[in-house]
């Protein structure tokens, strides 16, 4: 069930679809919004037939990710608050089960202090061409160019400038 007018238009183009090898077939025909058929003298004596789709892109539905951020713990503080806590409960007589759950009680009551639990939403879908290699890459050229900044070392800087054309042929 085409629209009027692309049936005419296809319609005009009967000899050439029954000339050439082709097949066309228009399928959506409810979802066409516009179509059209514009003369083409410089490229052929045929005129071109188009159509326009309104095709809706599925939303990528969002997702809360909970994290820690464990790279930013002051390791001695950390372990001073380890050594105050009262193990006595994982020392005592109980089962191998209550001893694991006691011990993982206090090791989360600490990291709850110094890297507490953050949430973030993601609005994106992950793009599948960026491999786990490219994204290894892509934090060792970061690294470099950071050395670099540092540093302003040329040797440092030939470094990050032939890591990143490495990681943009990846």
């Amino acid at each position: 069930m085409l629209p009027e007018g692309v049936r005419k238009h296809l319609e005009c183009a009967r000899e050439f679809l029954l000339n050439s090898r082709q097949s066309y077939v228009i399928i959506l025909h409810d979802k066409v919004v516009r179509y059209d058929q514009i003369p083409a003298p410089g490229v052929s004596h045929y005129d071109l037939l188009f159509l326009a789709y309104s095709v809706k892109v599925p939303k990528y539905p969002a997702q809360t990710v909970s994290y820690r951020n464990i790279e930013k713990i002051d390791m001695e503080r950390f372990s001073e608050c380890l050594s105050e806590v009262d193990w006595s409960g994982v020392e005592a007589d109980v089962t191998i089960d209550e001893k694991v759950s006691i011990f993982n009680e206090h090791v989360q009551q600490v990291f709850d202090i110094f890297a507490p639990v953050k949430e973030s939403r993601v609005t994106k879908a992950p793009v599948p061409w960026m491999t786990p290699a490219i994204k290894s890459s892509m934090r060792e050229r970061d690294r470099l160019y950071i050395r670099y900044r540092h540093t302003r070392q040329q040797d440092a800087l030939q470094a990050y400038k032939a890591k990143k054309n490495a990681t943009n042929y990846m």
